[in-house]
């Protein structure tokens, strides 16, 4: 059982970026992965892969407690995971390069189901001397694949730590999201927002869910030449365009730009 008292407590110094003794590395915690066995990847037709329930789950039950893949600062991800994929087990490294790149007709992970796969990470001792890793595709892969969480600096101000997480890497975007990630340590912990029924895709939302829809869909399309390449036409975005057009968003944005403006 987990001492979750105990796991928050130990995540307040890992908050501390610029701490004398921490680093990503001081973020690891005892916690083993976890993934609810209702929890499925399969193939989707039309959404590549995603994550279904086989089983009905309560609001608030946890869904999956990920271990990261690795984990560091933003300029050296790329670094750091070349190196662990030098170190790890074949099927994890098989694992990481099945990961969404943005191109079509990704390969697909043998005993894609069997999630039991993607929660062991234990480095590999017979790794095959002929290991090629093409540092420009693990670079796409992260793009497309990583998550971020928030550490204090010592005087003020936030940092980010980039993670791979690979299990929650198969969840699908949704702006009405019905999963919510919290990251304890180095542990990326989804938890279910509401009751879900058996055969319900978990969605997650890759960007902030309080922007306007025009704002949502432009990041993760192409905002900042950091996108997903894809336009967002769920439920909400549907709703949210037909009840509030282009321009209404645009002129409501310029006078919120406005009012901020006289506040400073």
């Amino acid at each position: 059982m987990t001492d979750w008292a105990e796991l928050y407590q130990s995540d307040l110094p890992s908050l501390l970026s610029h701490a004398s003794t921490a680093n990503p590395a001081s973020l690891k915690s005892s916690v083993r992965s976890y993934c609810n066995p209702h929890c499925s990847v399969q193939c989707i037709p039309g959404r590549g892969r995603g994550v279904i329930l086989l089983g009905d789950v309560m609001q608030g039950e946890l869904l999956m407690a990920s271990k990261p893949f690795v984990l560091d600062w933003a300029s050296n991800m790329v670094n750091a995971t070349i190196a662990k994929l030098q170190t790890c087990s074949q099927d994890a490294f098989e694992q990481f390069f099945c990961l969404a790149d943005g191109t079509e007709n990704q390969p697909v992970p043998s005993d894609i189901a069997r999630t039991e796969r993607y929660l062991h990470l234990e480095p590999d001792t017979c790794v095959p001397a002929d290991r090629k890793i093409d540092a420009a595709r693990v670079d796409l892969i992260l793009s497309f694949n990583m998550h971020s969480r928030d550490a204090l600096q010592k005087h003020g101000g936030t940092e980010q730590i980039h993670g791979l997480w690979l299990l929650p890497s198969y969840l699908n975007h949704s702006c009405l999201a019905n999963t919510e990630r919290v990251f304890v340590g180095d542990v990326l912990l989804c938890r279910a927002t509401r009751a879900l029924k058996a055969g319900t895709e978990l969605f997650s939302s890759y960007v902030s869910p309080h922007n306007p829809w025009p704002a949502r869909r432009e990041m993760l399309h192409s905002g900042e030449g950091k996108g997903f390449g894809f336009v967002c036409k769920c439920d909400r975005c549907s709703i949210e365009e037909a009840l509030l057009p282009l321009s209404d968003c645009i002129s409501l944005s310029a006078g919120l730009d406005r009012a901020v403006a006289q506040i400073h």
